[in-house]
């Protein structure tokens, strides 16, 4: 049987086929090994990456019907593999802030530019939440305060300070396209809105 195309593909392995899933591992099978074996310089740790991945596509394969960039889709999935398992790495090696050890130079260069732009866009939707939500974004994201300390700080419970950041973090993926949240979700929004 000839491949696929591309819609085909997606098509058919968001409907559970497996030739169509085969046809997507090959596809993109060294493209996810090459980013993971770049970071974690482990042939065996990069292979475990690769796996995780790819079972992730096949659990979430019902997705790909409606996806249009499947290689920016994959590409993104393994580098969040990727910095989950560094995360992990640094942790069970006693280290906190474990972004700082994420190089910059993780994403393609135009991907840069487009976060640079989304960015933006998102400063913009922010400085139109409600005030408490405009607060408690600040207080996390440029003073990178945690969720307790934020509370304590507005005398607020540490609830309803997840609450505001939930409400705004949902204003942002609803105001954004599918693609700039496969962008941002996973990059900028967890940068600025973690906490404990």
């Amino acid at each position: 049987m000839p491949p696929y195309t591309e819609r085909e593909m997606l098509r058919m392995l968001a409907d559970g086929d497996e030739a169509a899933f085969e046809q997507f591992y090959n596809t993109y099978w060294n493209n996810i090994y090459s980013i993971a074996l770049a970071y974690m310089k482990s042939p065996q740790l990069a292979q475990d990456i690769v796996q995780d991945v790819f079972l992730r596509v096949w659990d979430n394969r019902v997705k790909f019907a409606s996806i249009n960039d499947p290689a920016a889709f994959i590409y993104i999935m393994g580098r969040n593999t990727v910095i989950n398992a560094l995360k992990k790495k640094m942790s069970l090696a006693g280290l906190e802030k474990t972004q700082h050890y994420i190089p910059d130079d993780f994403m393609l260069p135009n991907q840069n530019i487009e976060l640079k732009q989304l960015q933006e866009r998102i400063e913009s939707i922010v400085s139109q939440l409600p005030p408490q939500q405009i607060l408690v974004i600040k207080l996390s994201r440029e003073e990178g305060l945690s969720h307790k300390e934020i509370a304590d700080r507005l005398g607020i419970e540490k609830t309803t300070v997840k609450n505001h950041i939930v409400r705004a973090l949902n204003t942002i993926r609803n105001r954004l396209s599918f693609k700039e949240n496969l962008l941002v979700i996973w990059c900028l929004l967890a940068q600025w809105f973690t906490g404990n």
